[in-house]
């Protein structure tokens, strides 16, 4: 698998040619590696790009302008190799663009890029989605990235900037649809302490939170990274009683258990029209030990 590094006084990041996906993101400082390895035995991945579509689809197939289509769960990007299009001291952009195979299943064509770009002791992921079709196109879009946390865990914590107040939408665990109603999680603007107990129900979702960031964060000084959310407007959390936390931010979700299955009325999807482009971001800060927190 070829991978590309880049690395400041702070940080060193590797993202792999397939699905451009971040291999590697370790605090130089303190020679730690914040970044799952992937382990087959939980999770083989480490941080897929959700791209055109975020969860599952409902029966695997969508329709779009009286066509049927087949779609894997979170869209083919992560499956995909992509091009260094490319680099600087601080930046590597890759770029996946349609072909015949992405057509025989996405009917748009697009150019795709993502760039990592290293400020100090901060990553920043840029997707950049470009409409090349002549018609609108609708595709939704996001990150997995899945974050060291030991099994357990009792002394983690997810720590909002706000006090909010935690919806989750509920999973159907046989086939991964949204269900029809939502579950409050008993926190009133504390702190989510990360128990064993509370991914039982797969991923918790939640939509329009009122933070800008949320921090990771573990007993010791140097047991913390801070999320920056930006734009997206869903954010999911994910462990499978694996020795890792997944922070995901998201444009778009799993089909409802009532979809009609029509790509025009999948929830929270991203429509563009001919000849521009959709840019959103989201980043991660390895926070400095024993310093106050920004």
């Amino acid at each position: 698998m070829q991978v590309h590094e880049l690395s400041n006084d702070r940080l060193s990041i590797k993202v792999a040619l397939k699905g451009a996906e971040l291999q590697s993101l370790l605090d130089l400082k303190n020679n730690r590696e914040w970044l799952w390895q992937g382990d087959e035995t939980y999770w083989g991945k480490r941080s897929p790009v959700l791209f055109p579509f975020v969860g599952a689809v409902k029966e695997g197939v969508y329709k779009y302008c009286d066509q049927r289509y087949p779609m894997t769960k979170h869209g083919f990007a992560r499956d995909r190799d992509f091009l260094l299009e490319s680099r600087s001291e601080n930046h590597l952009t890759f770029l996946l663009k349609s072909d015949e195979a992405t057509l025989s299943i996405y009917p748009f064509r697009f150019e795709f890029r993502i760039t990592y770009q290293l400020h100090q002791n901060k990553l920043t992921i840029i997707y950049e989605v470009s409409n090349q079709s002549h018609h609108e196109m609708i595709f939704s879009i996001g990150g997995h990235p899945a974050f060291n946390c030991p099994m357990d865990r009792e002394k983690w914590q997810l720590e909002f900037e706000e006090a909010e107040h935690l919806e989750t939408f509920l999973i159907n665990e046989k086939n991964g649809l949204i269900k029809g109603n939502k579950k409050s999680l008993p926190v009133n603007g504390k702190p989510l302490v990360l128990s064993g107990e509370l991914f039982k129900k797969d991923a918790l979702i939640f939509d329009h939170l009122e933070s800008h960031y949320v921090d990771l964060a573990g007993p010791a000084p140097e047991d913390r990274i801070r999320f920056e959310i930006g734009k997206f407007p869903l954010l999911a959390f994910w462990s499978p009683e694996a020795p890792f936390l997944c922070i995901e931010p998201w444009f778009g979700m799993a089909d409802k258990e009532t979809s009609s299955g029509h790509l025009e009325h999948k929830p929270g999807t991203v429509t563009l029209v001919p000849d521009t482009a959709f840019k959103t971001a989201y980043s991660v800060i390895v926070m400095p030990s024993h310093t106050q927190l920004p």
